[in-house]
């Protein structure tokens, strides 16, 4: 930030300030630079160590007791000060120093010296002494739950401890306890390996080190939830007397905190923590949220204010209005204390749904509606209103250890977990009963949870969340709609996964009330169209391949069967049109059918084969899928789904978001008959497929591989009688860049070649052009369109109002050939002509025949 500031804001190149580390324990001091490198783009560290002197006794003011960290932030030259950026300059330095205030109000156990250099011999220093101790039980270690797997396996790849590359002598326990507090609190026995050598190597052991640690992170004995990662104590009395100081300590002691009311969200719920899903739905991480109110008196009647509201994530003041401001209207959304007893005591569902939620986009609008308003007199909703809540300064301060940001700039962040977290407490800590204990009960608490989850209303809120956030990816990164498209099929799977996670029955859930919901909510609420968010409608069965989309009919096997190296061939349209992305990448063509194979595409399959196209299966993982491949095409390997695939993701197949119990009117017994019946006379053809498609190794003998894999089919077999595994739930569960691995792995296994020349053609004569060519057909249309522009408007004007009918294809021919004369009877275009005949056609004419008798001389 400092380098920042000096170069962008202040124009100062040689900027050269250092941050600065005094440790008292090892008596030295660290200058840490940067050091930029504009050649190679790229950014380093500089490290230089100085050693305190002896002289200096521990008891000495100049060594610290504890850590000190010194910051340099720049202020502008002189010149700049004295021009016409003067005034700018002047409201940034002062933005500055109120930002590293506000910093220090929330930091209540560290003590702050912030130093102004106004001039030569004019210094401002603003003291902030630490008010709280810290924690005792406070580890400075850094804890896990600040990584995602990804960032964890970087820091594993980057580390180098003996400063040569090689950490072949590293004890892996060793580092990990200088690295991580869950380190300290872990046996020897469980690291998986003995050094980080042999760790860089296998990435499931660093994988497998990774769970272990978050494992320890999130037991009852390790984790604290009331002190998370907190070094300042967070029980109310002390914290509510620690920012109470600090905030007559920040304004300099023009304010004097008359009320002080504080609530953190752990303090509120009195049954345990949040927690919030990390982006890839695997683990959990804490939450902190806490607001404080402080009505304050002033000294002088000219500094009366409505409102200060100081914002903070991860104790940090942010001075962006964009911070914890929502996209929506409802981003936050509260009950009040009468809604909360209609809740409690009702069991009726038309009772519940009628339950009024207030709402607000962010902060700043909820503050206001419980009536803390920016001033003392203020226009809201059309009326003038005056406030009795004068001169409140409100803090409020997340901390979790993963924040998506939406920007580089860290201005605004994804509120989606901390909503209902921070609408709870900032409305138990402003609502009008002060005398409250504002305790949420555990039974409000669950039935709350429980009838959210159940309500008449919450599968649409659900979709309708699920397409916000779908918003909000593509506006990070707009290349999604092409990478990760989606059907509205698709997304009824993507909304049925969450509500049962979230606690819904999954007999209650309805895709295609999911599926009615997706037009209404992007087209009438969200004011787009589908195809904004990447969503696209069903279509007839088709090829997909490079970018384009073929109809399978008859006149266009033969060509179609010329594309891809390999063929994949997928039963449901929303899966092939979701690998379509990474199908293209690697040369790929997929064929959808849309259920049991027609006459078409079953030719098309088979003649692609024949040509050299490595062809494999994709269905459902019931009955009919099985059925499409076993009746139709036995002698293509059906890659999925099925067990193996659920093992090689790792999921079960008791999970309700993946198995599909099928209902009384689902269960087709002649269709179960059938199938069995396929098993019991074709077992032998049956199970050559599974052994190829899953690389299983065959036995000698049908009958030996009916001893040894027959009571599998008979597991498949009694299983798919009752339950079925549709490919749309594995896509939403592992999405499609890991669903396309899965692909290429099972179909390198069965083909470890392919001819690219069916993938990879060559390109047309007319891409080769020079650019001089190019640029003379650009010329030449645009000079035959203004040629003939007054001779086609004659005809347009006579097409205008025909009376009767004309015969289209003979009138089109004629303005064709009428047209032609005119480009072949202007001035300008003989002379190009006499001039392409009498010099580039002679050159072009020898050339070909000097190549064509090279050519035939070298055929001999």
């Amino acid at each position: 930030m400092p380098y920042s500031l000096a170069l962008e804001k202040y124009q100062i190149v040689d900027w050269y300030e250092p941050l600065i580390l005094i440790d008292p324990i090892s008596r030295k001091k660290y200058l840490i630079r940067l050091k930029i490198d504009k050649a190679a783009q790229n950014i380093r560290t500089e490290i230089e160590t100085v050693e305190l002197p002896q002289t200096v006794s521990a008891s000495s003011s100049a060594l610290p007791k504890m850590t000190e960290v010194e910051i340099h932030f720049p202020l502008p030259s002189r010149d700049l000060r004295e021009g016409e950026e003067y005034n700018n300059v002047i409201k940034g330095i002062s933005e500055t120093i109120e930002q590293l205030k506000h910093t220090a109000i929330f930091n209540t156990h560290v003590t702050f010296q912030i130093t102004v250099h106004l001039s030569y011999d004019d210094d401002k220093v603003l003291e902030f002494p630490a008010i709280q101790p810290l924690n005792k039980k406070w580890n400075n270690l850094p804890s896990i739950h600040y990584y995602d797997y990804k960032a964890f396996e970087n820091l594993i790849y980057t580390l180098d401890h003996n400063g040569d590359g090689t950490d072949s002598q590293v004890l892996l326990y060793d580092i990990m306890r200088s690295l991580f507090k869950e380190a300290t609190n872990m046996r020897r026995d469980l690291m998986p390996c003995q050094t980080v050598a042999e760790l860089k190597k296998d990435v499931c052991k660093i994988h497998a080190l990774f769970t272990e640690l978050k494992k320890i992170a999130h037991s009852s004995a390790f984790h604290d939830v009331a002190n998370f990662e907190l070094p300042f104590d967070t029980k109310p009395s002390a914290r509510k007397f620690a920012l109470a100081k600090r905030i007559e300590q920040g304004y300099d002691h023009k304010y004097q905190v008359q009320d002080i009311k504080y609530l953190n969200h752990i303090d509120r719920i009195d049954h345990g923590s949040y927690t919030m899903e990390n982006y890839d739905n695997t683990y959990s991480y804490p939450v902190f949220f806490e607001i404080t109110i402080a009505t304050v008196k002033t000294f002088d009647i000219k500094n009366n204010f409505g409102r200060k509201l100081i914002k903070s994530v991860n104790n940090s003041a942010r001075f962006s209005s964009a911070a914890f401001e929502g996209d929506y209207a409802d981003t936050f959304r509260w009950m009040d204390d009468k809604e909360q007893k209609t809740l409690l005591s009702t069991e009726s569902q038309t009772e519940i749904a009628n339950i009024r939620f207030e709402q607000a986009s962010g902060v700043d609008e909820m503050l206001t509606k419980m009536g803390y308003l920016k001033y003392s007199k203020s226009n809201y909703a059309g009326k003038t209103i005056v406030t009795k809540k004068h001169n409140s300064i409100i803090l409020i301060n997340l901390v979790s250890p993963i924040i998506k940001y939406e920007n580089y700039g860290k201005s605004s962040f994804e509120l989606d977990p901390f909503e209902n977290i921070i609408a709870d407490t900032i409305y138990a800590l402003c609502k009008k009963d002060k005398n409250s204990r504002n305790k949420i009960s555990q039974s409000l608490y669950d039935k709350q949870k429980k009838n959210n989850i159940n309500g008449i209303g919450i599968i649409k809120q659900f979709t309708r969340d699920m397409l916000r956030e779908r918003l909000k990816e593509i506006r990070l990164d707009p290349t999604i709609v092409r990478t990760y498209p989606w059907t509205v099929r698709g997304i009824s799977y993507l909304v049925k996964d969450r509500l049962i996670k979230a606690g819904r029955e999954e007999e209650t859930i309805d895709q295609d009330t999911i599926s009615g919901y997706v037009k209404d909510i992007v087209e009438n609420e969200m004011h787009l169209k589908r195809k904004a968010l990447g969503i696209y409608a069903a279509q007839r069965a088709q090829l997909y391949f490079d970018g384009e989309t073929h109809p399978v009919t008859a006149d266009d096997i033969e060509k179609l069967a010329d594309y891809g190296t390999d063929l994949i061939i997928i039963e449901k349209e929303d899966i092939a049109l979701s690998l379509t992305y990474y199908a293209d990448e690697a040369g790929f063509a997929i064929l959808n059918t849309r259920g049991f194979l027609v006459e078409y595409a079953e030719t098309l399959s088979k003649l692609a084969h024949e040509k050299g196209c490595n062809v494999v299966i994709l269905t459902d993982f019931d009955v009919y899928g099985l059925r499409i491949v076993f009746e139709q095409v036995p002698w293509i390997p059906r890659i999925g789904i099925d067990f193996e695939t659920l093992k090689y993701f790792g999921l079960s197949r008791t999970d309700p978001t993946i198995q599909n119990k099928l209902s009384q009117s689902d269960l087709k017994e002649a269709a179960y008959k059938r199938l069995r019946r396929i098993f019991d006379e074709h077992a032998g053809v049956v199970l050559d497929n599974f052994c190829n498609a899953h690389g299983w190794p065959k036995q000698l003998t049908i009958d030996d591989n009916l001893a040894v894999y027959g009571p599998l089919l008979s597991e498949i077999a009694e299983y798919l009688r009752s339950n079925r595994i549709e490919l749309n739930a594995i896509l939403a569960k592992v999405r499609p860049e890991k669903f396309w691995k899965y692909i290429q792995d099972k179909v390198y296994a069965l083909h470890r070649t392919r001819n690219y020349n069916r993938a990879i053609a060559r390109p047309l004569a007319d891409a080769l052009d020079p650019e001089i060519v190019i640029e003379f057909k650009e010329l030449f249309a645009q000079l035959k369109t203004l040629i003939t522009d007054k001779g086609y408007n004659k005809f347009e004007s006579e097409f205008q109002k025909v009376d009767g009918f004309i015969d289209v294809p003979k009138r089109r021919q004629e303005i064709k050939d009428k047209l032609m004369q005119i480009v072949a009877d202007n001035k300008i275009v003989k002379q190009v002509i006499k001039k392409i005949s009498s010099e580039i056609n002679t050159i072009l004419k020898e050339a070909l025949d000097n190549y064509r008798h090279h050519y035939h001389s070298s055929s001999r």
